[in-house]
């Protein structure tokens, strides 16, 4: 089961960054790398909720 949770969080994350990556334009970088990085935080903590412990690296 926990194999499962670690890339349901995977899978989630990398889905955020896909549609950050696909709205981005010169004129808002930070803000999309500030959604990719608020993401990341986002999906640890509900990963960190229960027993999985799947950390997502910095990026």
């Amino acid at each position: 089961m926990t194999s499962r949770n670690i890339k349901s969080t995977l899978r989630a994350f990398n889905n955020d960054c896909e549609a950050a990556i696909a709205s981005c334009r010169w004129t808002n970088v930070n803000a999309m790398e500030n959604a990719a990085l608020g993401s990341r935080d986002h999906q640890t903590k509900m990963s960190n909720s229960g027993r999985n412990s799947a950390a997502i690296p910095r990026l």
